[in-house]
């Protein structure tokens, strides 16, 4: 089972308050105990009664990811993990998506990038992956792109939308936004005031290997080669790159530099025109959470 498997993905909301429930019984709780205080809606986060089969399947779902561990019949979650979602013992909403963000986007979690019953998260992988990387305006976003399988079928395009949006990665018109991925690197990665503007884009790909020439949008291209999708030009951005960086530009979290004489990248605006072109990025400030 994968993530997008509509049997087993379980919800975002529930992962949530089971998250909260478990921290609030000191990380350690009996598996039937947990199951029964959020089917009966008793935890704090969770008034409302949630169903014991959703409940039972985001256990199962997120523990083969390895968020939360099941031993003996207690639940507990990583400690490293535990004090990513809290901070100052207060449950952060904003470090808690990225925490499953980089979860999924873990090679141990992705396998098989093409595989759609491994038990991984390679499916939404792949799925974010083509988000980032196609024209991200084009409302017809089917499951294939020309001859290429991207996901098994329209339940599994519903849920991988349904879980973009719910990570922070799509917004409310389903247009995949990668934003929150450039605020966190430049607030967690970044040890530099100024970086060249392909070595920043790198760098972030690095961390984020489902954007520019990371090594998922690499194992996605290279399939797609031939098919109708347009491959940009190596020294151009995607749409959904472009657009993420001028508006972390607008919030005053970067600024986007056209040095003469250095060698440049170009953005790519709306309509897949090619956009001003910037040498360096310059950090201005971080997020505070």
């Amino acid at each position: 089972m994968t993530l997008l498997n509509n049997a087993s993905n379980g919800d975002y909301s529930i992962l949530r308050n089971l998250v909260n429930a478990i921290a609030v019984c000191d990380n350690s709780i009996s598996k039937n105990k947990l199951t029964t205080i959020c089917g009966e809606g008793i935890t704090f986060s969770a008034p409302e009664k949630l169903d014991k089969k959703h409940i039972i399947d985001t256990l199962n779902t997120w523990q083969k990811f390895g968020l939360i561990r099941i031993q003996e019949d207690v639940v507990t979650i990583p400690k490293e993990y535990l004090e990513k979602a809290f901070k100052k013992n207060k449950f952060n909403e904003q470090a808690f998506k990225l925490l499953l963000v980089d979860i999924l986007y873990l090679p141990e979690n992705n396998k098989d990038f093409w595989s759609n019953e491994g038990g991984g998260s390679d499916d939404f992988t792949r799925g974010s992956t083509y988000l980032f990387a196609r024209d991200i305006f084009n409302p017809n976003f089917q499951t294939n792109e020309g001859d290429v399988n991207i996901i098994l079928n329209g339940n599994r395009r519903s849920a991988l939308i349904k879980w973009m949006y719910a990570l922070g990665l799509m917004n409310s018109a389903n247009v995949a936004d990668p934003s929150i991925l450039i605020k966190s690197f430049i607030s967690n990665d970044t040890s530099s005031a100024e970086y060249k503007i392909s070595d920043f884009v790198s760098k972030l790909a690095s961390r984020y290997p489902v954007l520019d020439s990371g090594s998922y949008r690499k194992s996605l291209e290279e399939k797609l080669t031939g098919s109708t999708y347009k491959l940009l030009d190596q020294n151009q951005l995607s749409i959904s790159l472009s657009l993420a960086l001028k508006r972390v530009r607008n919030q005053g979290l970067i600024e986007l530099i056209p040095k003469a004489d250095s060698s440049k990248i170009a953005l790519t605006e709306k309509g897949s025109k090619v956009g001003p072109s910037f040498s360096h990025i310059k950090i201005l400030g971080s997020v505070k959470r």
